[in-house]
């Protein structure tokens, strides 16, 4: 299973959100491989985030959840190192047939 996170990434509190947090994103190679992940770490399906390219397919993830990806077999990858990867070999696989 290729599954990749990024770095930690702090976010200021905004208007929708008074606290200011730290996030982080689940990604893969294939859908298939990103869902499996993402269910064996208990993240809810319609926390899955396919916007606004098809290539930026992820799940977002608190530290703890970080931490349990990355010993669960994920590889720690920079985003801009996975989208140049995505972007290169085709990125519509990982969103899915187009919805109509």
């Amino acid at each position: 299973m290729t599954v990749y996170v990024d770095a930690l990434r702090h976010y200021p509190a905004s208007k929708v959100s008074h606290v200011s947090v730290y996030w982080c994103h689940l990604l893969a190679d294939s859908p298939a491989e990103l869902h499996a992940m993402a269910q064996h770490l208990g993240l809810r399906r319609e926390w899955f985030q396919a916007r606004p390219l098809p290539q930026h397919c992820h799940y977002d993830l608190t530290p703890a959840d970080r931490v349990r990806a990355l010993a669960a077999g994920a590889q720690e990858i920079s985003t801009r190192t996975f989208l140049r990867q995505r972007q290169a070999c085709g990125a519509q696989e990982l969103a899915g047939p187009p919805r109509r």
